[in-house]
């Protein structure tokens, strides 16, 4: 019997190891996809388990609000959230902006295409 079979034959929780591949199986099954879809159900999932289950509800609510607040309570992490936040918002809003200036040149180009042709059909 290897160390393994013989931590769970006598009951004993499982090793770092055994945790680190669980969890990286977990994560690997995780797809856009997946996410996506539970992100959409979200809502009624929340719901049906406050109709449900109430009181857990509310005790598993406390803690993420506990959590998220020590996070985001302490003022280093807050600055490093906030540094973070603000260079997300730029990269965003440069995409955007790339892409509507990409938008307006081809929409440039199909007008000025479009009076060439008119042009050529008017002898010009």
């Amino acid at each position: 019997m290897d160390l393994q079979e013989h931590a769970y034959a006598n009951g004993k929780a499982e090793t770092e190891s055994d945790e680190e591949s669980s969890l990286h199986k977990i994560v690997s099954k995780l797809s856009p996809e997946k996410i996506s879809e539970f992100a959409r159900d979200l809502p009624a999932i929340v719901e049906r388990e406050v109709k449900e289950n109430p009181y857990r509800t509310l005790g598993i609510a406390a803690g993420v609000g506990f959590g998220v607040g020590a996070i985001v309570g302490s003022k280093l992490l807050r600055t490093m959230l906030l540094a973070t936040g603000g260079i997300l918002a730029s990269e965003m809003a440069r995409g955007r902006i790339k892409r509507l200036i990409d938008e307006l040149v081809e929409a440039a180009d199909e007008v000025n295409h479009e009076s060439n042709g008119e042009k050529k059909r008017e002898g010009i």
